[in-house]
C-alpha cells in the first residue's frame, strides 16, 4: 500500500498513515525513499503514527518539503528514553522541509527521564525558520526556561499559534517569558501555555509594544491570589485584544481558584467581557 500511495503522482496529502513495526528499517526506508524523484513527489501534508524508530526511518527518508506535519509516537507499551526523542528531532536541523514546513504538532507517550534538557528536545525545531503553527502534547519537551522560549520567538517570526498541552505540577516558564513572543511574533493569535504568573515592572515593556493575540490558554498555570489584579494588569498590556482566557486546572492546584479573580479584573480593566 506505501509503495502505491508513494507512486500517486498527484498525492498532496496522507491522511493519518499507521505503520506497523514489523517492516524491517532497510524495506521501510525504501518505501520512503525520495531519491526516486517521483516518489511521493507532490507530498505536502502528512499526518503519520508509529513508534519512535518507525517514525525516524521515515522522515530521515522522506525527503520532500513538506508544509504539515503531524507525528503522533505510537510506543504506548514502553517508556521512551528521551535520547530516542532527541534522536528523532535531530533530524530536523537539515532537512528539506526547514523551510517550507507551516505546521507541525507532536504527541508521545511518557519518557524515561536522563541527563537530557528538554530544550535539546525542543531546539532542532528552531531550524524551522517558517512555523506559523506548533503544538506540543508532551510535557517533558514543554519543560522549557523563559531563555527557550526567547530563542523559539526569534526563530518563528510568522508564528501565529504555540500551543504546549502539558499537564505539568510545577511549570518553569514566567509571565515575563512571554514578552519576546510578543516582541517578534506580530501575528501571534493563538498561545497555550503553563506558566508561573508572577508580575513584572511594566516598564519593562517597550512603548507601544503589544500582540494580536485573541485565545490564551493557561493550563495548569499558577497564580497567588495577592498577584491576581497585578497579572490581570501585565495580561492586558500584553494582550489589549485578548477575548478568550482558559484557564482550566487540575483539581489538586491550589491555585487553581485564584484564576477567576484574574479573569474577573481582565474584565474590569479591558472594560469588556472575555470567555473563560
Amino acid at each position: 500500500m506505501i509503495r502505491h500511495l508513494g507512486s500517486l503522482p498527484e498525492l498532496q496529502e496522507c491522511g493519518t498513515l499507521g505503520i506497523p513495526e514489523t517492516i524491517p528499517a532497510r524495506e521501510l526506508s525504501k518505501l520512503f525513499a525520495t531519491a526516486d524523484a517521483m516518489q511521493f513527489s507532490h507530498l505536502r501534508r502528512l499526518t503519520l503514527e508509529a513508534h519512535c524508530e518507525v517514525v525516524k526511518t521515515v522522515i530521515q527518508s522522506l525527503q520532500r518539503p513538506l508544509e504539515y506535519l503531524d507525528l503522533r509516537i505510537a510506543d504506548s507499551s514502553r517508556l521512551i528514553p528521551m535520547s530516542e526523542i532527541a534522536s528523532l528531532m535531530t533530524l530536523f536541523r537539515h532537512h528539506t522541509f526547514t523551510t517550507t514546513l507551516k505546521s507541525f504538532l507532536f504527541s508521545g507517550p511518557p519518557l524515561v527521564e536522563e541527563d537530557c534538557e528538554a530544550f535539546e528536545l525542543f531546539a532542532p525545531l528552531l531550524a524551522l525558520k517558517v512555523l506559523e503553527h506548533v503544538q506540543i502534547n508532551n510535557r517533558y519537551m514543554t519543560r522549557l526556561q523563559d531563555e527557550d522560549l526567547a530563542a523559539a520567538a526569534a526563530a518563528w517570526p510568522y508564528l501565529r499559534e504555540l500551543v504546549f498541552i502539558a499537564y505539568v505540577d510545577s511549570p518553569t516558564l514566567t509571565l515575563a517569558g512571554l514578552i519576546p513572543l510578543v516582541k517578534q511574533c506580530p501575528r501571534l493569535s493563538r498561545l497555550g501555555l503553563p506558566i508561573r504568573a508572577i508580575p513584572f515592572d511594566l516598564s519593562i515593556l517597550e512603548p507601544g509594544m503589544s500582540s494580536p493575540l485573541s485565545f490564551l490558554g493557561l493550563q495548569c498555570s499558577t497564580v497567588a491570589a495577592a498577584d491576581a489584579e497585578d497579572v490581570a494588569r501585565c495580561l492586558i498590556q500584553l494582550f489589549p485584544q485578548l477575548s478568550s482566557l482558559l484557564c482550566v486546572q487540575h483539581a489538586n492546584n491550589p491555585t487553581a481558584r485564584n484564576w477567576d479573580m484574574v479573569a474577573d479584573f481582565v474584565e474590569k480593566l479591558l472594560g469588556r467581557w472575555i470567555s473563560y
